[in-house]
């Protein structure tokens, strides 16, 4: 193949020395550089050497005699950073990867201990990697400055039976393990669910749904839908939806090359190409976004990952445990890493799987925080991955173990503007009484057991009448002095439903968060002063329809409950004195109530939501929770 050019003009193309090996790869057209990559070298049995890419910077790759690669450098014209990675890399005699030496930061030194089955039982990083080198496997000593230091246990079926990890050093050391367990007439997860044909369709509070070809259709949360997915005839995937938790979700179409066999472009809904995709023999070389090019850059054991710009600026940087967690700062909250701003920067052209080193149990796939057991078998059924390499990969029976898998992943798909809906959308959506908009929806019928109000009430008696409702001293928040301690203002984090802001939002990091404050919301106190206390009841209003959601997120405690009028009312920071702290089903014909006929769930104050004279409950109401539309609950019981 000599060049490929997409439906947007843009042409890549390939010449050949006289053997037939690549020698160049060179583009023309909007957002293209007129060279990814040239001067390509060989060794005798055809390895690349050397390749100069199009940006100024070297790759040279050094290899044993038995032609295995024991140092990959890269060199940049840019001074500030002219060596961008340089590792060394020792084997076994088996011929898999022990060790590694990371010559710009020896934090990131990598050692791997595999029993006689080749599994990976234990993994170190930074001194303890160098003694346990140096001791031959005797110790890891008692110095700690590395990322982690990781453990497994597996059982006689290679199960993953527990998982000890030490994440990080210092003030923000953490060690957690991590155990599983498995039917031994089945070898399943006994956590987990499944369907006729073994596919997961539950696995730590994510669900997954399957066509009748076996392919990954939906994933969702107790929160909401996080992907829908499409495929064509081949088993490709050819659209992605997401931002469920949004107003208005994101759809992602992919042009696939049959030639190729590899995704040439992400495309918007609106027909634009968001990202673009350049392939050296099989190997993703840079990305096109924005107008501009990034080339993108793994070592041989895919734990490293750098993103380069024109100029040879490492503008996106990614390292990785072996199950493919980014190693994250520790004073942030999980978000995705890698590069300097998502689309085409994300580090390593990869979709960084992140549920930060603080929690060993879950990982971000495509954007979707999912339970690690799961990342293999998502990547096998979407079909996201381009080129095979060697490396450390969690397998689909639950073991870590050394095998050929998926490597790679397109990069993030930058975020699109969203659009306002059209008038016929709005008008099916008030047919459907979605509530998109105040004057769509009559807010009262939402309100369930007869608790509307037939005329407005003062803000005074509205207060008590929520605090009647739900239990402990509520507040709308509207002039509350627990709301001021709180740090909230009426803004977003008030009963007014702000559906108009942004449900996410770029920090000051540079990165994407979820917008939690946009009103619907109200707080409930323990008492008159924020007291710390369990003997306050929480309660939600009796005749809820189906079966209410719990769950213990890590930091939050709570509970969701549907409405046959439509209304779904989340509660945050439930109080339960169970040890798993995950709170605890209400019974449908439960006699403890409140004066007004409301269930007791627990109490005010749960895990969450402790703090100085503010211990209190967050309760969300929603006209749509599937679109995260939020509603005055005072439009709903008090008449506003």
């Amino acid at each position: 193949m000599t060049n490929v050019t997409d439906p947007w003009g843009t042409q890549v193309g390939y010449t050949y020395d006289s053997t037939g090996r690549l020698a160049s790869v060179t583009g023309s057209g909007t957002g293209s550089a007129p060279t990814y990559a040239s001067n390509f070298q060989y060794r005798a049995f055809d390895a690349v050497k050397g390749i100069t890419y199009g940006n100024g910077v070297e790759l040279s790759v050094g290899y044993t005699n038995r032609l295995q690669p024991n140092n990959y450098r890269l060199t940049s014209p840019n001074t500030q950073n002219p060596t961008p990675l340089d590792i060394d890399y020792n084997y076994t005699a088996e011929g898999l990867l022990r060790n590694s030496t990371d010559h710009q930061d020896g934090t990131l030194d990598r050692a791997y201990h595999v029993d006689h089955a080749g599994q990976l039982v234990e993994a170190f990083t930074g001194s303890e990697a160098r003694t346990w080198v140096q001791t031959g496997g005797a110790s890891f000593g008692t110095a700690v400055d590395g990322p982690y230091r990781q453990a497994y246990t597996l059982d006689v079926w290679s199960n993953l039976t527990s998982k000890f990890g030490r994440s990080f050093t210092g003030t923000y050391l953490r060690q957690q393990t991590v155990n599983y367990t498995y039917d031994p007439a089945t070898n399943r997860n006994t956590g987990w669910s499944y369907d006729a044909n073994g596919n997961t369709t539950y696995a730590g509070g994510v669900f997954s749904t399957f066509d009748a070809a076996g392919r990954l259709r939906e994933a969702s949360n107790y929160a909401s839908i996080m992907a829908q997915m499409e495929f064509d005839g081949d088993g490709n995937r050819v659209k992605k939806t997401s931002d469920f938790d949004e107003g208005y979700p994101t759809q992602t179409y992919y042009l696939y090359s049959t030639v190729l066999e590899q995704d040439l472009a992400e495309i918007a809904s609106d027909g634009t190409r968001t990202n673009g995709f350049v392939y050296a023999d099989d190997e993703l070389v840079a990305t096109q976004a924005s107008g501009m090019v990034f080339w993108q850059h793994r070592d041989p054991s895919n734990r490293s990952r750098r993103t380069i710009d024109s100029t040879g600026v490492v503008v996106g940087k990614s390292e990785l445990d072996p199950m493919d967690v980014t190693l994250d700062d520790p004073r942030q909250p999980p978000h995705y890493g890698g590069g300097s701003g998502g689309g085409g920067k994300d580090a390593g052209g990869a979709e960084a799987r992140i549920a930060s080193l603080m929690d060993l149990r879950m990982c971000d796939f495509g954007g979707m925080l999912v339970p690690c057991g799961l990342v293999n078998q998502y990547a096998q059924l979407i079909h996201e991955s381009g080129p095979l390499q060697e490396s450390l990969w969690y397998s689909p029976t639950g073991a870590f173990q050394f095998v050929v898998t998926p490597a790679r992943k397109p990069p993030q798909l930058k975020p699109q503007p969203k659009k306002r809906p059209s008038k016929k959308e709005i008008e099916r959506r008030k047919k459907q009484n979605a509530g998109v908009g105040k004057d769509e929806l009559d807010a009262a019928s939402l309100a369930p057991n007869g608790l509307a109000s037939n005329t407005r009430l003062s803000d005074e008696d509205c207060d008590k009448k929520l605090s009647a409702i739900f239990g402990g001293v509520a507040f709308a928040m509207v002039s509350s002095d627990l709301a001021v301690k709180g740090g909230r203002g009426n803004y977003g984090h008030s009963a007014v439903a702000r559906n108009d802001l942004p449900k996410s939002y770029i920090g000051s990091d540079g990165k994407p968060y979820r917008n939690t404050d946009r009103g619907g919301i109200i707080h409930t106190y323990t008492d008159g002063n924020g007291s710390a206390r369990t003997d306050v009841g929480l309660y939600t209003p009796a005749g809820w329809s189906g079966t209410p959601v719990n769950y213990y997120s890590g930091l939050n405690s709570g509970l969701r409950f549907n409405y046959s009028t439509g209304l779904t009312i989340s509660f945050v920071h439930v109080g339960t004195f169970n040890d798993s702290k995950i709170p605890s089903i209400p019974s449908r014909n439960s006699s403890d109530k409140n004066t007004l006929g409301s269930v007791r769930i627990g109490y005010v104050g749960g895990f969450g939501g402790e703090g100085d004279n503010y211990h209190h409950t967050h309760i969300i109401f929603y006209s749509d929770f599937a679109t995260d539309t939020r509603i005055d609950p005072r439009r709903i019981v008090c008449g506003f």
